[in-house]
């Protein structure tokens, strides 16, 4: 019997566990833009790392950031009856 591997969450998982997602890959999770993921990501809402220089710089989200932005803006489930 063939074992089934998971999914690459990223093609930016790195060996030391720090996946790093790009902002196509959020906007597409969070179902937003990506010009939304990239203004939180000015505005210091979502933690991001350049990775180059100039305006060749690519953006991206460590899923640990994304993770925390996440608990920080999520509302608890509204109760019906």
């Amino acid at each position: 019997m063939t074992e089934i591997e998971p999914p690459v969450e990223s093609a930016f998982a790195g060996a030391d566990g720090l996946n790093l997602l790009t902002v196509p890959e959020v906007a597409s999770l969070l179902h937003v833009t990506p010009e939304a993921v990239r203004l939180h990501v000015r505005q210091g809402r979502l933690g991001a790392l350049r990775i180059g220089d100039g305006k060749r710089a690519r953006i991206r989200i460590p899923s640990s950031s994304l993770a925390e932005y996440l608990r920080e803006t999520s509302r608890p489930p509204v109760e019906t009856r």
